[in-house]
């Protein structure tokens, strides 16, 4: 259980302490939202008037009022510097103001600026509580760190790729459902002049390693392709007459689970269609691969496994498939450890089992074992010193 640290005592996570203050931060929040908005409706309002304007919506006593308004003096002057709070006196009172174009709560973000934030907010979401962000305050030191040029705490590392007006306007498609038409060359066949065109429904930008890659479906059938960013030559809307043609943006969930079982941008053909055509032979399924780690190796591929999908699994000795495997190859030297994991075995795949060729040997299926055996007696040709 994830443990908030305070000053004044230790709350725990869905405790009614903690309930109590989750309540008392979204009342002060919906206060200070309609405390600006009167702020943005009036040239000026003094402590007085704007107490009397909110008593009749929220519980508060003038002291209340005079804190929250120290709070727009604060992220005036130390967090956001374009904040557009106003302040002057006459006689002996003080008056108060809000510049609507430039206010917190009215910033106008545009389609765009909404979907990127939402990405942002799903990709942190992804590492569950972070103890210290939970108080809002400590969200200063999180801007202060990163003005001060800072080492970051969390460091992803991942570059923007070099065709930033390429991705910009690709996201700026997919969110607005645009279809698009690419000018691009064939993976293979980058080198060549030679160019070709394809209307696109745009689904998602998505990074293999260094590789970015637009997925999408072919207007014409359907059929869900990627293409590298390294690939496109030009894009642009596709227009209708005089009219930019839209699709229906719960196509995109197609791209749910597409790549559960792969590695790599390679695709299994029977996602990527409606239906099969007919007397088409589908010879792709996806295979449980059996690899043996070496002893010495064994936990480093139970931390990094080959394939990142949650499906891989360790054989134990008294299994009868562990005995049986270990007895049909031995050549495999004892205290090693098999492991078992589902994936659609592609290129990407055995690359990757290549990679690691000094710790695992792949045991089934079959037709993987004679292609990595293959590759490996290759490879000795070429190193035969």
């Amino acid at each position: 259980m994830c443990i908030i640290v305070r000053s004044e005592k230790l709350i725990r996570i869905n405790s009614p302490e903690k309930d109590r203050i989750r309540e008392e931060v979204s009342v002060r929040i919906r206060r200070l939202a309609y405390m600006e908005h009167l702020l943005c409706e009036y040239e000026g309002l003094s402590i007085d008037v704007l107490y009397e304007k909110i008593k009749f919506h929220f519980p508060v006593n003038s002291k209340t009022v005079r804190n929250d308004i120290k709070f727009f003096e604060n992220i005036k002057d130390n967090i956001i510097d374009d904040y557009d709070f106003r302040k002057w006196k006459k006689g002996n009172t003080w008056y108060y103001s809000v510049n609507p174009v430039k206010s917190l709560f009215r910033r106008n973000f545009s389609h765009l600026e909404i979907e990127l934030l939402r990405d942002i907010i799903s990709n942190l979401g992804k590492f569950g509580s972070v103890p210290g962000l939970e108080n809002i305050h400590e969200l200063e030191t999180l801007f202060k760190s990163s003005r001060q040029g800072g080492c970051p705490i969390v460091d992803i590392n991942i570059k923007s790729h070099p065709k930033k007006d390429l991705f910009a306007f690709l996201f700026n498609a997919i969110v607005r459902n645009c279809m698009i038409e690419i000018e691009y060359r064939k993976f293979n066949d980058l080198e060549s002049q030679t160019t070709l065109r394809e209307t696109i429904l745009p689904f998602q930008i998505k990074r293999f390693g260094n590789r970015w890659v637009l997925i999408g479906a072919v207007k014409r059938n359907e059929f869900i392709v990627n293409f590298s960013f390294d690939q496109i030559i030009s894009a642009r809307l596709y227009p209708t007459s005089m009219n930019i043609e839209h699709f229906d943006g719960f196509k995109r969930m197609r791209v749910k689970g597409l790549f559960d079982n792969v590695i790599g941008p390679t695709m299994p053909k029977d996602l990527c269609t409606f239906e099969t055509a007919e007397g088409e032979d589908d010879i792709e399924k996806l295979e449980t691969v059996y690899v043996y780690a070496f002893p010495n190796r064994a936990n480093h591929l139970m931390a990094f496994p080959i394939i990142d999908n949650d499906s891989q699994d360790e054989l134990m000795p008294e299994s009868p498939q562990y005995i049986e495997l270990m007895s049909s190859h031995p050549e495999l030297p004892e205290g090693g450890r098999i492991f078992m994991f589902e994936c659609y075995t592609y290129r990407e795949l055995k690359e990757a089992i290549m990679s690691r060729m000094d710790s695992v040997v792949v045991l089934a299926p079959e037709s993987l074992r004679k292609d990595i055996a293959s590759r490996v007696s290759r490879l000795n040709q070429l190193y035969n010193i």
